[in-house]
């Protein structure tokens, strides 16, 4: 079994180790609700500006004050949104209307196992491919869930080799960036999405960090970006809106994922909904073209004071800077 550096074994699902203090999802689960207790307290003690959030992870509600008397209930969401958002969601991604549909789930990890279930994994190979790091933990967990045979490979080498040796492949997912911020140019995307299309199997984009990925790397949206069935993007992830995930690709496709949603309750809610639908409307990607601009000078600062220790945020697949 695989250890981290300080002995600890490395959770097959997640890609880290549990340790003493924190030792499985029960413990994550008691963490997070102790840490939103706390801050509440500090506001409750020395005011909203007493905490500040720097994961750059917002996860707004962006609400007009208009849009409450369509929320009041369900019959009023019903007669005033139906597929904005969703159509939306196509446009910033690359699609055509005419041929892509997409779906508002109410988080990535949520869109992960409607895909997985709408795929109809079970008893078949899915393979991760990622430029560093590892994928996201949701991804081999709905997988498992979905009773399929998750395994991942990093770089393109390993990837030609893994398809030569993975039987009943089913589906793979490709990362362009993964959550420790790991990039697989576009060009390596592309050429393990051929790949995949000459063995017959599917291909799924986690697109999660899409708008940094453009901006950063200046490369096309998810569905421009190479020949996918699906791809998701987050909505909390250099976009102003709540904890909720477009799915699109295919549109008879992405009909078999907004099921399996409603069969599981992982659709988003009326007001997660109209929320999403105010990031999309307010989606500005030369404001994250900023950000990136910005990070290169501040990079070269904190260089000067930690060294190798740093790094720019998304780090590209060599590993450097």
């Amino acid at each position: 079994m695989k250890t981290d550096r300080f002995g600890n074994a490395l959770d097959p699902r997640t890609g880290y180790a549990w340790g003493q203090v924190l030792r499985n999802h029960d413990d994550e689960a008691l963490r997070m609700l102790t840490g939103r207790g706390l801050i509440r307290y500090r506001v409750a003690q020395s005011g909203p500006d007493a905490v500040y959030n720097l994961t750059g992870l917002i996860r707004a509600f962006p609400l007009r004050s208009e849009d409450l008397a369509g929320l009041t209930s369900q019959l009023a969401f019903y007669a005033r949104w139906s597929s904005e958002a969703d159509d939306l969601a196509v446009k910033h991604m690359g699609g055509d209307l005419g041929h892509h549909g997409a779906a508002m789930i109410n988080r990535v990890s949520s869109a992960m196992l409607a895909v997985m279930l709408a795929l109809e994994v079970r008893g078949q190979s899915v393979l991760s491919l990622v430029g560093g790091g590892r994928s996201h933990p949701s991804i081999g967990k709905a997988v498992e869930l979905c009773g399929g045979r998750f395994s991942e490979v990093t770089g393109l080498p390993a990837f030609h080799e893994a398809l030569e040796t993975t039987n009943d492949l089913s589906l793979v997912v490709i990362t362009p960036i993964t959550p420790q911020k790991f990039h697989l140019p576009a060009a390596d995307v592309r050429a393990a999405t051929e790949l995949v299309r000459r063995r017959g199997a599917r291909v799924f984009l986690d697109d999660a960090h899409m708008a940094s990925r453009m901006a950063f790397f200046d490369e096309p949206p998810g569905l421009a970006l190479a020949d996918a069935d699906l791809v998701v993007w987050s909505l909390d992830k250099h976009v102003d809106g709540p904890r909720a995930a477009a799915v699109a690709g295919e549109r008879a496709l992405v009909n078999r994922v907004r099921a399996r949603a409603f069969e599981y309750g992982l659709e988003a809610q009326s007001g997660h909904y109209v929320a999403a639908l105010r990031a999309l409307e307010a989606f500005d990607l030369g404001r994250v073209r900023e950000i990136a601009r910005m990070a290169h000078p501040l990079f070269d600062r904190m260089r000067s004071v930690f060294g190798d220790r740093s790094s720019v945020c998304p780090a590209p697949a060599s590993g450097q800077e």
